[in-house]
């Protein structure tokens, strides 16, 4: 027995039934209970299908994992655009293994551009975050604050003035009290 005290059996009945959970932890059995090391390619191939099979019912952790197989080539020749839809849309439902992925991603640069592009308020505060050019910051930083991104309008809001012109920081500042009072 194993995930919520179903038989193997019974998670194959889900899967085949097209529950998108019981496909996400038949390839989760894949990846837990065989190392890295002795999966063979049909293994490999068999955990990329179930991630997939969840993936395409819009389970979020089932596309975090599917992302993560394009992009590593498990199972499949690596696609890193493809991988990278799937891993945003695991960042978009929160779940904790992408955002920490994302946020690493950030750092190396490889997601980030394709998040800003798809116009990510977070991403282009990211985005701001890491740039050294002074400039570059401020770009970033004014695009997040202007699709009302809470982060960057404070940051702009309350930093020197050597950073923000004055008259910059005054035209947000009804932005910042608007988003203060929203019950968001």
């Amino acid at each position: 027995e194993n995930h919520a005290g179903q038989t193997d059996s019974g998670i194959a009945d889900s899967a085949d039934a097209g529950n998108a959970d019981a496909w996400y932890h038949l390839g989760k059995r894949i990846s837990h209970y065989v190392s890295k090391e002795k999966r063979s390619d049909n293994d490999n191939h068999r955990m990329l299908s179930c991630f997939e099979q969840a993936a395409m019912k819009e389970h979020p952790e089932a596309c975090y994992e599917y992302g993560i197989c394009l992009r590593n080539g498990i199972g499949c020749q690596p696609d890193q655009k493809k991988a990278n839809e799937f891993i945003e849309k695991a960042y978009h439902a929160n779940v904790p293994d992408a955002v920490y992925d994302v946020k690493n991603t950030f750092k190396k640069q490889t997601l980030l551009p394709f998040l800003v592009s798809r116009g990510h308020a977070g991403a282009s505060y990211e985005t701001a975050q890491n740039e050294s050019i002074a400039s570059d910051h401020i770009f970033h930083m004014l695009i997040s604050a202007s699709q009302g991104y809470l982060p960057a309008i404070q940051h702009i809001a309350f930093t020197s003035k050597q950073h923000y012109p004055q008259w910059l920081c005054l035209l947000l500042l009804p932005v910042l009290n608007t988003k203060r009072t929203s019950n968001y």
